[in-house]
């Protein structure tokens, strides 16, 4: 896949000081850093650990993805030979704007540091969450070490403990729609796999339509392929959503991250000659995790511009 993974530690982090120095997301850090070892060493230990940060999960994302037989991907469930090529092209597709996105900041006009350093982390974590699905849908080839799978499940934890909040800063109506979602998984009711998939799908357009409302981006834009039968289309509310990042790479990785997904649920909500396809345990578990690190994501990037 020609993964870049491990490359942010070798940029110069002089080049991003300055971007570190007026970005009030960064104050905290930086702050306790002073503290302890000065001002000018503070800005290298701040990028320096906010880089390893980076590329833990994306390390931990690489070893996921090596978990995955793709030959296998949708062998475990009822998919068509037609959904297993669309699921596996979507997912190459979002690879390449991964592998784009970091391989951007390189270019001095780019700065990791430019981002709230809870956005710049985000992305390596769909991968994971991606890849943990589709390796239940297909079949792990290894089992993670002790030490790797803590650090995975610290993270999933991480992500279900801040949705919730983000959840409510938004609308603290959606919250039903993602708890249903979690009590259908628990319950034994055999229209479970339905439930679920159209929870999760109506719980994503509700927060992209939230996030994004039809008047604010007419307030924000008269563009007009930014519309399509007089309402907003996705484009325009992803475009309107990263307005304050103004980084072309990290809005067409959120773009093909939020299609790629909607189009796996959908594929998996028409199922082939059924209602819906019915999933196991593990695979609508981790489903609804990765639905959790998508909306989380998307929240993340809103709030930031709020």
């Amino acid at each position: 896949m020609g993964f870049y993974f491990t490359s942010l530690i070798a940029v110069v982090i002089a080049k991003d000081k300055e971007a570190i120095g007026t970005s009030k997301y960064w104050q905290t850090e930086l702050d306790i850093h002073k503290g302890l070892a000065g001002e000018a060493e503070a800005y290298r230990l701040t990028l320096l650990g906010h880089y390893s940060n980076i590329a833990e999960l994306s390390l931990l994302a690489q070893e996921r993805l090596g978990y995955l037989n793709w030959d296998a991907i949708g062998l475990k469930v009822d998919m068509s030979h037609e959904m297993i090529s669309k699921t596996i092209s979507s997912f190459s597709m979002l690879l390449q704007d991964y592998e784009y996105l970091f391989k951007s900041f390189e270019k001095a006009e780019y700065k990791t540091a430019s981002f709230a350093p809870f956005i710049s982390e985000l992305p390596p974590i769909e991968i994971i969450t991606e890849s943990d699905f589709l390796v239940t849908i297909a079949g792990e080839k290894e089992q993670p070490s002790e030490e790797t799978e803590n650090i995975h499940t610290q993270l999933l934890e991480d992500i279900e403990i801040s949705l919730k909040d983000l959840l409510v800063s938004l609308n603290e109506g959606l919250i039903p729609l993602w708890q249903g979602a979690k009590a259908a998984l628990k319950s034994n009711n055999p229209d479970r796999s339905r439930h679920i998939i159209v929870s999760l799908r109506e719980l994503i357009t509700r927060v992209l339509r939230q996030t994004a409302p039809d008047s604010d981006i007419r307030s924000w834009t008269v563009n007009p392929s930014f519309f399509n039968n007089d309402r907003p289309t996705r484009q325009a509310r992803l475009h309107f959503i990263c307005r304050g990042l103004n980084h072309d790479p990290f809005r067409q990785f959120l773009n093909k991250d939020i299609s790629a997904h909607l189009e796996l649920i959908q594929m998996l909500q028409s199922g082939t000659h059924k209602v819906s396809i019915d999933l196991t345990n593990e695979q609508l578990k981790a489903l609804i995790i990765r639905t959790e690190s998508l909306v989380r994501f998307i929240l993340v990037v809103w709030n930031s511009n709020n």
